[in-house]
């Protein structure tokens, strides 16, 4: 009986030993600072001036040093006025955007299903993404809407926080540039006035058609001019692009001469519309051209032009295949039925057979 006695003050002691220990733990813990995110004070922005072109959603990404802080942090744009201190309500507003609501996946066979995947919200037209720090100017701000270079523009604050502290970046900038139709463009950017007549590509290796002597002439980007007209005559809500050649007296050379061009995998979004025919080729096209800004084998190295090859090969007199081309990197953002016009006007190039 004495044993059973011993043990069970024994159970008992540690028993609110347990509870003693327990309670103690529980108000230190009440007493404890609460634990808060580390917050570097040498978070920063890279860039503070930003110029897009508008009329075109343009991204700036990775401009943010967030240090060793905790994510993630919070950003906001906050004091939003005209460079002269002036109020800039139309920076507030909030306006109809089209945004993506479905990933776009390449599969897509027709306009309709890209456009199924594009909804319209309201947002700021310049705002920041608020936990990465990328800032976006949306593709429907304009120069009926912003002000746009010459004009000195906007200044903004932006507020970085979490919950371990709190920093204002200050008199960052907003410079905007007049929207463009296309890229690269004819017109001046501040005055939106033609400066040229046309457009060149960025590589050729093309040559001449032989003139009956041995030495071909090659013929340089320079010498190869690009037009772009919009078709205002075609007003039917859907939206296309038409390309043809022309030699030195505009006669159409036919595309099918370009033998090596890839006719069906030339765009992304672009759905080839028929069989390339004599004249022209024609795509039903899904805009802006090319639809987002990444790096894909549709377009240049930055991934903010489509880029587009145009091939040809032909035997030569001693039974070789030889092969030119040249390279044309462009955008298209507005949306309507569109005609590339390319023409050789110092020469007829040397072209391929059409393929059956």
């Amino acid at each position: 009986m004495k044993n059973k006695q011993n043990i069970c003050y024994r159970l008992n002691k540690y028993s609110l030993l347990g509870v003693m220990l327990f309670v103690g733990t529980s108000c230190v813990d009440k007493f404890l600072p609460e634990e808060k995110d580390a917050f570097d004070r040498d978070v920063t922005f890279t860039r503070t001036t930003f110029d897009p072109v508008m009329g075109h959603t343009v991204f700036y990404t990775g401009i943010c040093n967030v240090g060793n802080s905790t994510l993630p942090l919070t950003f906001e744009i906050v004091d939003m006025m005209h460079n002269d201190g002036t109020p800039a309500p139309e920076l507030e507003e909030f306006y109809p955007v089209r945004v993506w609501q479905k990933p776009y996946l390449g599969t897509e066979k027709t306009i309709e299903e890209i456009n199924a995947k594009r909804g319209i919200e309201y947002r700021r037209l310049f705002d920041v993404r608020k936990h990465s720090g990328e800032i976006i100017m949306w593709g429907e701000a304009n120069s009926g809407i912003l002000r746009c270079q010459p004009d000195s523009g906007y200044v903004f604050n932006m507020e970085i926080t979490n919950s371990g502290g709190h920093k204002t970046v200050k008199k960052m900038r907003l410079m905007p540039k007049r929207e463009m139709d296309y890229e690269p463009s004819i017109y001046d950017s501040e005055t939106g006035l033609a400066i040229a007549e046309y457009v060149s590509p960025e590589t050729s290796r093309m040559r001449y058609q032989s003139s009956g002597s041995s030495f071909h002439y090659s013929i340089e980007p320079e010498d190869i001019h690009i037009y772009f007209r919009e078709n205002k005559d075609k007003q039917d809500g859907a939206t296309s692009l038409t390309i043809s050649f022309y030699d030195p007296f505009w006669n159409v050379i036919d595309p099918r001469c370009f033998n090596e061009t890839n006719w069906k995998g030339l765009f992304q979004a672009g759905f080839l519309k028929g069989q390339v025919g004599p004249e022209v080729v024609t795509y039903d096209m899904a805009y802006p051209l090319p639809l987002f800004a990444e790096k894909t084998q549709y377009t240049d190295s930055k991934g903010e032009k489509a880029s587009v090859k145009f091939a040809a090969s032909w035997l030569s007199k001693s039974g070789y295949r030889q092969t030119g081309f040249f390279v044309f990197d462009f955008a298209i953002y507005k949306e309507a039925h569109w005609e590339m016009l390319i023409h050789f006007p110092k020469g007829m190039p040397q072209l391929g057979e059409v393929k059956d």
